[in-house]
């Protein structure tokens, strides 16, 4: 159902570009996004999923990839495209693990994520998902959510609170940042 929502509303109007952002940690932000880019792809969609998340990387250990390069080698200009990983098993869905852990992701991030990269990705993908890095704990997902055309809030039954989610709301509304959905996690 939220493949469809989205593909409707957002991915046929030609946006590619989503971040998923959970408000705290232990919401299941990472396996939305792997579930969400397993969809698409199966949609037919050229699917980029992006382990965003710099501090406790996920993707890796959801589909059983190497770790070593990726993401933050990337926006290091240590690696190229080459760190993308093509899924065998599902055609069209290309993974880009975190990669080595950095010391400071939110300065990374801030200085290195700009359109070069994006406009080259954007290119080579329909539907590029950002996994991001808990919102109320590490600042770039402010970051990548401004760089994405859109953003999508990742609350889970019994755990997130209220204040949790208007803390990313009311941050987000300072921004150019786009929210354009909440979805609830484990009912």
């Amino acid at each position: 159902m939220l493949r469809n929502q989205l593909f409707s509303r957002w991915f046929s109007k030609g946006k590619k570009t989503l971040s998923l952002l959970g408000a705290t940690s232990n919401v299941g932000t990472s396996y939305i996004a792997a579930n969400l880019a397993v969809a698409f792809a199966q949609l037919g969609q050229r699917t980029l999923l992006i382990d965003a998340n710099l501090h406790t990387p996920r993707q890796h250990q959801i589909f059983n990839l190497d770790n070593r390069a990726g993401f933050a080698g990337m926006l290091a200009g240590r690696t190229d495209m080459s760190g993308i990983v093509k899924l065998d098993a599902l055609s069209g869905l290309s993974v880009l693990p975190a990669g080595a852990i950095p010391p400071n992701p939110a300065e990374i991030i801030a200085r290195s994520l700009r359109s070069k990269l994006l406009t080259e990705l954007n290119s080579h993908y329909d539907v590029i998902l950002f996994d991001t890095p808990p919102f109320n704990e590490h600042a770039e997902s402010a970051s990548l959510a401004v760089i994405s055309e859109g953003s999508i809030l990742v609350a889970r039954q019994d755990i997130t609170k209220h204040r949790e989610l208007k803390r990313v709301r009311d941050t987000l509304n300072g921004t150019s940042a786009q929210l354009i959905g909440t979805v609830l996690n484990q009912v």
